[in-house]
């Protein structure tokens, strides 16, 4: 809602903005407006509402602060602060009327006592739920509110406020609910024909309502007490009370056949078994069910099948169209009385294997008509040790119902076997020198009866034979008389090669640029030949190049036998070249700067390369350290040959400042731009130099004076009218003329360097 509209006072209601609670009734307070419309907010109008004669009725009010009084800080000041929350509260209604709030609090604006704002309306509006009771006759009444805040000096500002409420009345409730029904889930029965079966559910049926009689009838469709089919029927039924108004409902009625139909009994029978499974004949019973006219009947086994001895229950079972079984049984009892059919062989010879005689194997059958193949126990069995001599063989077999037969027979074990001879495979010895060969060998016999014996050999174990083929032959004799024999051959060859003693390796140094010239010794050694020399290539004595060079050595005995050996020589190139120095300073001597002589030369020579290049490195003519020149050679072998020759450089000698300048750290007081004679002498050993050019150079430094930290600037050497260093022969010195800065007060650093770097230096204050 606006601020800016103004507040809409309706006539008709009277005073019906209220006093604040406790104010002086002449002054202005801030208030409630209560709207009773519902529809506009705030116009203050009265609520005009319909009562209903048999229920109460609610309708909304609209509640709003109203800007009224006149802003200061006096406790008893009867406006609503800024930014302030008034609270509402319903207190009292005429006529049993009640109300609510779901939100009792206004919140006002920060700008609520504002100059342009008398008459306005708070922007928030709340609304009032007001309930009036079920009335009679039409009439008046008023709803009361009652609300509090806060004014600028936080004092409360109260109050109340209402609202009339006029009503009409009416008849609010009418009968439109149609009667309610009461019915079974779902009626399940049993089928008492192949028609289904007849259904009484009225019982089960009702219906209430709530404004006619206590019980209202009801009509179904199919009618309670009709024959119901097999399967789910829908039962539609209604109820109409004396206002017309109809109420509906179904439910289903499952008609269903879980009976099981009656199969006829059957009487137990028997047979003697003629197989493994017997066949049995019978006729089926017959079956009566009360829906399913004679169901079929199936039995289990079925008639003719194939049965096993012992009892087999049979079940007969017939099903009604409803799937429903019924079934009974019977035994069919099958017997076996009836002994198996046995096979023995025939009396059988076999050969001892030991002492103990043989093992036997032999195979008795045993058939049944019953059981097929049965078992056979035999006693000795197959496969048992059967002694030297005669044994009978009782043999039996029974089936599973302990029917039983039973024969026997002869087994016979002779000894009829040569004992076995053992002996090497022929093979070959070594000779072992020039007579052949000294042979052993193992033979050995044995005889399945009598066991391990000694065989007899020729020639024996142990001898002496000769190179070439030897045949060996032994024999053995067993007990009963059985000879056996066997043969091998013996052959002592000579297959050993020489044995070569050589060196592993041979290693020299060339001694010229064709090599080296190796002389070495290989050595053949044969068991049957005894020693002889070897042949080599290349051979001793040979000149062997620089480099690796692969001997092959040889040697063949009287068998033929080769033996071969390969050693490697090689002529190695370790020595570095020789070298010779030409000119050039000479090592130990020191020289004085500028006389030290130029670097010089060097050859060098190479037992194999002979003359190699040399090179000669490290030459310098400073002073203040020692030169070290090496001399550096490398031959085609990349042996290196280095010589070194070490010297020294010494400096100049320096004398003066002379005076009138002092030196050691004295400081020269002198007037600034005055003109200081700088005289000193440079000597090379004991020679005095006179030429300028041993002078490098004069700097002049400024420098912090004593007690002081002020450090003027560099400045350059400055001559007096235009004069340069010279020397003076008859003073037999240097004069250097320094014309002084014009600077009072600044101090200076001089500093005269020759050529080789020595340096005198005087210090100035000048004043």
């Amino acid at each position: 809602m606006a601020r800016s509209r103004a507040l809409k006072i309706c006539t008709a209601m009277g005073a019906a903005l209220l006093l604040v609670i406790g104010g002086a009734s002449a002054a202005m307070a801030d208030q409630l407006v209560v709207d009773g419309d519902g529809v506009t907010a705030v116009s203050e109008n009265a609520a005009i509402v319909v009562a209903c004669t048999d229920q109460p009725v609610s309708f909304p009010v609209l509640i709003a602060a109203v800007r009224k009084g006149n802003p200061d800080t006096k406790p008893n000041n009867n406006v609503f602060a800024n930014g302030s929350n008034v609270t509402v509260t319903f207190t009292t209604g005429d006529a049993g009327m009640s109300a609510s709030l779901a939100d009792p609090v206004i919140s006002l604006p920060s700008d609520w006592q504002a100059g342009n704002t008398q008459n306005d309306l708070s922007d928030e509006v709340l609304t009032a739920i007001v309930t009036l009771p079920a009335k009679a006759a039409e009439g008046t009444g008023n709803v009361r509110f009652s609300y509090t805040g806060t004014n600028n000096a936080t004092e409360p500002v109260t109050g109340t406020s209402s609202v009339a409420v006029t009503w009409t009345t009416k008849t609010c409730i009418t009968d439109t609910v149609a009667p309610q029904l009461t019915l079974p889930g779902e009626v399940v029965v049993e089928a008492t024909s192949a028609a289904g079966a007849a259904v009484d559910f009225a019982s089960m049926v009702s219906a209430t309502d709530e404004t006619g009689p206590a019980i209202v009838s009801v009509d179904c469709l199919p009618a309670s007490g009709s024959v119901f089919s097999l399967g789910t029927t829908t039962v539609s039924c209604s109820a109409t009370d004396a206002a017309g108004n109809t109420g509906a409902g179904s439910f289903a009625v499952v008609v269903r056949d879980t009976t099981d139909p009656v199969v006829g009994s059957m009487t137990d029978i028997g047979f003697e078994a003629t197989d493994e499974h017997t066949i049995v004949n019978w006729t089926d019973p017959t079956a009566t069910d009360a829906v399913t006219v004679s169901p079929a009947v199936t039995c289990t086994p079925a008639s003719g099948t194939g049965f096993a001895v012992g009892d087999t229950t049979v079940t007969c079972s017939a099903t009604d169209t409803a799937g429903n079984t019924g079934s009974a049984s019977f035994t069919v009892t099958i017997s076996d009385t009836t002994a198996p059919s046995l096979v023995v062989p025939a009396d059988l010879t076999v050969e001892a294997t030991g002492p103990s005689g043989a093992v036997a194997e032999f195979e008795a059958s045993a058939f049944d008509l019953v059981d097929g193949d049965v078992a056979v126990d035999c006693a000795p069995a197959s496969g048992a040790l059967f002694v030297l001599g005669d044994t009978v063989v009782e043999c039996t077999a029974a089936d599973s119902r302990g029917n039983e037969a039973s024969g026997s027979f002869t087994v016979h074990v002779v000894d009829t076997t040569k004992p076995v001879v053992s002996t090497p495979a022929s093979f070959e010895a070594e000779a072992t020198g020039p007579s052949g060969a000294d042979v052993t060998f193992s033979a050995t016999a044995s005889d399945l009866v009598d066991g391990s014996l000694t065989p007899v050999c020729v020639p024996a174990s142990g001898s002496t034979l000769p190179l070439g083929m030897n045949e060996v032959t032994c024999t053995a004799t067993d007990a009963a008389g059985n000879t056996g024999s066997s043969s091998f051959t013996v052959t002592v060859v000579d297959t050993r090669p020489p044995v070569l003693q050589a060196p592993g390796s041979i290693t020299v140094e060339a001694t010229g640029p064709d090599g080296a010239i190796v002389d070495f010794s290989v050595i053949a050694t044969d068991i049957v030949d005894g020693e002889f020399e070897a042949t080599c290539d290349p051979a001793p004595g040979s000149t062997f190049a620089l480099g690796a060079t692969q001997v092959d050595c040889s040697a063949t005995d009287a068998a033929g036998n080769s033996a071969t050996v390969a050693f490697p020589v090689t002529v190695e190139d370790n020595t570095p070249p020789v070298i010779t120095w030409v000119d050039g300073p000479q090592h130990g001597e020191s020289y004085v700067f500028g006389s030290v002589p130029p670097a010089g030369t060097c050859t060098a020579f190479d037992l194999v390369d002979e003359v190699v290049p040399c090179e000669i490195t490290g030459y310098k003519a400073t002073v203040g350290e020692v030169h070290t020149l090496t001399a550096t050679a490398s031959d085609t072998s990349e042996n290196i040959a280095v010589d070194t020759r070490s010297y020294s450089v010494t400096a100049w000698t320096l004398r003066g400042f002379f005076q009138p300048v002092d030196l050691s750290g004295t400081w020269n007081s002198v007037k600034g731009g005055a003109t200081v004679p700088l005289k000193f002498e440079v000597f090379a050993g004991a020679t005095e130099l006179t030429a300028v050019s041993a002078v490098s150079g004069f700097t002049v430094k400024g420098v912090a004076c004593p007690g002081a930290s002020i450090v003027t600037d560099d400045i350059e050497m400055t001559s007096t009218g235009g004069t340069s260093l010279r020397y003076d022969a008859t003073a037999g010195q240097f004069i250097q003329n320094w014309q002084t800065p014009k600077k009072p007060g600044s101090c200076y650093q001089v500093t005269m360097t020759t050529q080789d770097g020595s340096t005198t230096t005087a210090l100035f204050k000048l004043k």
